[in-house]
């Protein structure tokens, strides 16, 4: 009895460790290299770190377009990595990517100068990557960008050529059920030190117990393509939601989610230094629970400005925080509007939400405020 019931209980934790893992696709470019077999028997290449089978590593599967593909699992955790080119079962040997490439590029990490990917409980696809580069292929085409719009925030008001004031409740809390009243009053929005300051305020206004503001360049920002790039510090706080977003101008394919919705930046207070990009359309979007984006975690959101960007074009859309790529969205050429909207013209929205369908999953904490939303700059090229 007491074998059967160890037998039992050891399936049973391999089956529970293997329910909680989550699928894992690393996939890189080695277009620009020849793969060798190192001292294995047949030409391969590996994804390999101290907890993903190093020093040997997960073999990849050759995709006859000059790149290899791994698909595995693995618990929610942090993990580093490095591609190798060919089987070698000891550390210090050949086939690793160089540290030059990764430190170049910023995304190296670590001593070791490593590439790291978070896990959590979602499928994630990480790549591709070219091999020894943060590039996400060996050919990657260098975009020359012009500056075509930008605020600095260096005037002591807030510049109503370039920005307007959104007010009120919205539509059901703007469609989240959120708990602000958003004002124009210069105590939520104001200029300060060359910065922005978004402020979001415990006080009962307009049937609602917080303010704060909403800022838009609609019809005075309005653009189809190019790159965003924004710096910000973010607030602290369970129950805080800043969100550095862009929603269709002319709404061409119908409300929202048709016309589609660009979530550049969005964190909410009670998971701080998640850092969340995501798209909306017809096709996929939260309503119905199918919205896809990405998610990077820094270390001090809300003590240090980052410079939160996207760069969108007619074939994808690919999100950075501190020119560090954490996700990419492809046009699928199907000419179809419920998956890629995103060929119209899009307005910049900033704003500090309170509360909230997401924002407000583990309540509200009144002692945070006020609480600040910092915005540096804000460059369209």
């Amino acid at each position: 009895m007491e074998f059967k019931l160890n037998t039992v209980l050891k399936i049973y934790l391999v089956l529970f460790c293997f329910s909680n893992a989550t699928q894992v696709t690393f996939i890189v470019d080695m277009s620009e290299e020849t793969v060798v077999a190192g001292d294995g028997n047949y030409p391969a290449v590996y994804v390999s770190g101290a907890n993903i089978n190093g020093p040997g590593g997960l073999e990849m599967t050759d995709n006859g377009d000059g790149t290899w593909e791994l698909t595995t699992q693995l618990n929610p955790g942090d993990y580093t990595y490095k591609f190798r080119n060919g089987y070698y079962d000891y550390w210090d040997g050949p086939g690793w990517e160089d540290d030059n490439g990764l430190i170049d590029g910023g995304c190296a990490y670590g001593q070791y100068h490593d590439r790291q990917v978070i896990v959590q409980n979602n499928n994630i696809t990480v790549g591709p990557f070219c091999f020894g580069s943060c590039d996400e292929s060996c050919d990657e085409e260098v975009i020359n960008y012009t500056l075509v719009w930008y605020d600095d925030f260096d005037n002591s008001e807030i510049d109503l050529n370039k920005w307007n004031f959104e007010i009120g409740t919205g539509d059901w809390g703007w469609g989240n059920n959120e708990a602000q009243y958003y004002t124009n009053d210069p105590e939520n929005a104001y200029i300060e030190d060359g910065n922005l300051i978004i402020q979001a305020v415990h006080e009962n206004y307009g049937g609602m117990n917080y303010t704060s503001a909403r800022l838009t360049t609609k019809n005075k920002g309005d653009w189809i393509y190019g790159k965003l790039e924004i710096k910000a510090k973010l607030p602290t706080g369970i129950g805080t939601w800043p969100a550095i977003w862009m929603l269709p101008t002319d709404w061409v394919y119908g409300g929202w989610p048709e016309s589609g919705e660009i979530d550049i930046m969005e964190h909410v207070g009670y998971n701080p230094n998640w850092i969340h990009g995501t798209i909306h359309t017809d096709a996929y979007n939260h309503m119905d629970g199918t919205q896809l984006g990405g998610q990077i975690h820094i270390n001090d959101a809300s003590s240090n400005f980052h410079i939160y960007s996207i760069e969108w074009s007619d074939e994808s859309i690919k999100w950075y925080v501190d020119d560090i790529q954490f996700y990419d969205f492809y046009n699928d050429q199907q000419d179809d509007f419920t998956t890629w909207p995103f060929n119209q013209d899009f307005h910049l929205i900033l704003n500090l939400a309170i509360g909230g369908t997401w924002g407000g999953q583990q309540g509200i904490d009144d002692s945070a405020f006020p609480a600040q939303f910092e915005i540096d700059y804000v460059k369209v090229y």
